[in-house]
């Protein structure tokens, strides 16, 4: 059981990570490129958020109330 939590939190913060990542992109990304296109701007925080919720739900809870 405790692997499985162990497992949850490493995958949760993976996910963040990840997240992350694909806010960098979408900033460097339009910052580069010179032109901003809105389209690709609401795609990046649309996925960035939808997979920062995936994490928040993949974290235990415990490990939430712990910090």
């Amino acid at each position: 059981m405790m692997r499985d939590r162990t497992r949850r939190l490493e995958l949760g913060k993976m996910l963040l990570d990840v997240a992350k990542y694909v806010m960098t992109i979408v900033v460097i990304g339009g910052i580069i490129s010179g032109r901003v296109q809105l389209d690709m701007i609401v795609l990046g925080i649309g996925m960035a958020t939808g997979i920062m919720g995936v994490g928040f739900f993949a974290i235990p809870l415990e490990e939430k109330q712990r910090e």
